[in-house]
């Protein structure tokens, strides 16, 4: 048994690059590990483009099966959509990280992955539209 924390992060980036539609949520989003982002303010290419910050919160583990041989991994992410435009263009990249995620419920690899809850955090800045979704991704025995 081992964890599936890093690889589910590895696969939720892989996913939200490849099955991003330019036509539906317009160029393609920065997207990093929270811990791969260590850059304080914003650049030119960032304020076009917005930007992805994947944090994993939880990976829970559940045995089943006879004698507990058998793992049900769930692990719980936030998703920080950050841009620096408009209200369009907030909209559109928090959409579209939506839209993937449900299109992709039954992605190889995984049980499932669920949009669990979003929470709107622009009233927190100014010049900054943010927005956290919560997604669940539960894998067997990574």
């Amino acid at each position: 048994m081992t964890i599936a924390t890093y690889d589910v992060i590895d696969d939720v980036i892989d996913m939200l690059k490849t099955k991003w539609n330019t036509s539906l949520g317009g160029s393609l989003p920065r997207i990093e590990r929270i811990w791969d982002e260590k850059v304080i303010g914003f650049g030119d290419m960032e304020v076009k483009k917005g930007i992805i910050l994947i944090e994993p919160t939880n990976e829970s583990i559940q045995y089943f099966s006879l004698g507990g041989a058998n793992h049900l991994h769930g692990i719980d992410l936030t998703l920080d959509i950050r841009s620096y435009q408009n209200i369009d263009r907030h909209d559109q990249l928090v959409k579209e990280v939506v839209r993937i995620i449900k299109d992709q419920i039954t992605r190889t690899g995984s049980v499932d992955i669920r949009v669990v809850g979003t929470e709107p955090l622009s009233r927190l800045y100014r010049n900054m539209f943010r927005h956290m979704v919560r997604i669940t991704y539960r894998k067997i025995d990574p």
